[in-house]
């Protein structure tokens, strides 16, 4: 293995935009790190910081395999390094990796996770029932954990006919493809005139990709309605957290965010602390809230990892990935001061995708391309100042619109 001492580990995967998030905050800092890649041609190869890659790709499908491989690359890294290592998935496939594999990554390296969890906080049925179990489920939402989808429909006449199912844990390889092609993460009713049976169908076709499912209500979605609070933890309690909201996703129920700004508030801030306490977080993590019809937030999801729009929290002044080496090496954080000046996150892949589909507004459509042109604008990927990364995100995506004709 001919590769450099790094100071921490990317375990990338996906779009690989929020592996780019933190290969350009490494740079800032001045940090080195390997990828150990779950995609084949990795696009963080020869970036600056980049001090070697590892493939894992070809190896997603068995599992004896990958483990052996992945726990003899990070002990030959700790060696390398003469210490343990921080870790950061960039996606659910590799934050699963490192939880089912936690005690061997252990011994070489520490990642974002919710240590009071067995699975870390991944397992949305786990987080749901430490919740019922420690405040009675009153800091997440109303949610039902069903183990087969025979139990969908006594969940539906409890929450609705608009009632939202989501996989519980997401596999490795993260195949969601029995959720359609559509991008969407849940399932969920389609139209008012669909019927409960075609409901639990779509939910019996899709149940593979995880043995348990969450079933929760659908709250009101839609431009400035979602918002998440950022934040690391270390192992002194010590918190440093931004919120940030969501100005459009797509798809707009159960999709992924293309267009994310800075909150001004910190309102959601000591419902998030109460949480990262009680799950003993430790590292980097993301909490999600959607208000209900009285407008009171309820957490809808909680990330120990890295995401799209980190690079947003960022420029706000807030070095979140400096501050979660930090503690993940067991380091007190420092306070910061953050900006106040508005900044926003657009990704266009995601913005195009909403736009064709009928999803995104002329209007809308306007805003974004207007918001592009802005100083204060990050724009996922190809707005990346490392070299060659624009045309290999360029050279993927056609690629991708080629395998679909």
């Amino acid at each position: 293995m001919n590769i450099e001492p790094p100071d921490f580990l990317i375990v990338s995967g996906g779009s690989e935009i929020v592996g780019l998030a933190l290969a350009e905050a490494a740079e800032m800092a001045g940090k080195r790190y390997v990828v150990l890649s779950l995609v084949a041609n990795s696009i963080l190869r020869d970036t600056p910081e980049c001090a070697g890659i590892v493939d894992f790709s070809h190896l997603l499908h068995n599992w004896d395999a990958l483990r052996e491989k992945f726990i003899g690359t990070l002990s030959k890294l700790s060696n390398l390094a003469a210490c343990r290592l921080p870790i950061f998935p960039t996606e659910d496939g590799g934050l699963r990796l490192l939880n089912e594999c936690r005690d061997e990554v252990l011994k070489y390296g520490e990642f974002s996770r919710a240590r009071a969890l067995r699975m870390g906080g991944l397992d949305k049925a786990e987080i749901i029932e430490f919740a019922s179990t420690k405040w009675g489920g009153t800091c997440v939402s109303t949610s039902i954990v069903l183990d087969d989808p025979t139990q969908a429909p006594a969940a539906i006449e409890r929450l609705g006919l608009d009632a939202v199912f989501k996989p519980a844990l997401k596999p490795i390889h993260m195949d969601l493809s029995p959720l359609g092609n559509s991008g969407t993460k849940i399932v969920t009713r389609q139209h008012h005139s669909e019927s409960i049976n075609s409901i639990v169908t779509r939910l019996s076709n899709a149940w593979a990709i995880s043995e348990r499912w969450i079933a929760q209500p659908r709250f009101n979605t839609g431009p400035n309605r979602e918002r998440s609070v950022c934040a690391v933890r270390d192992l002194y309690d010590h918190i440093q957290a931004r919120q940030v909201i969501e100005k459009a996703k797509y798809p707009s129920t159960g999709g992924t965010a293309y267009w994310v700004c800075l909150d001004e508030h910190e309102d959601l801030l000591p419902s998030a602390t109460r949480i990262m306490d009680a799950f003993e977080i430790i590292g980097i993590c993301e909490l999600s809230y959607l208000p209900d019809a009285q407008g009171v937030a309820h957490l809808i999801e909680f990330n120990t990892r890295p995401w799209l729009q980190i690079g947003l929290v960022e420029r706000s002044g807030f070095p979140i990935v400096a501050s979660s080496i930090a503690a993940l090496n067991g380091r007190k954080i420092d306070r910061t001061t953050t900006s106040d000046e508005y900044f926003q996150w657009m990704q266009l892949e995601r913005f195009l995708a909403a736009l064709v589909n009928g999803e995104c507004s002329a209007r809308r459509a306007m805003e974004f391309v207007n918001g592009l042109t802005k100083k204060n604008t990050t724009v996922a990927g190809f707005g990346s100042s490392l070299p060659g990364i624009r045309w290999r995100l360029l050279a993927r995506f056609i690629q991708k619109l080629h395998n679909r004709q």
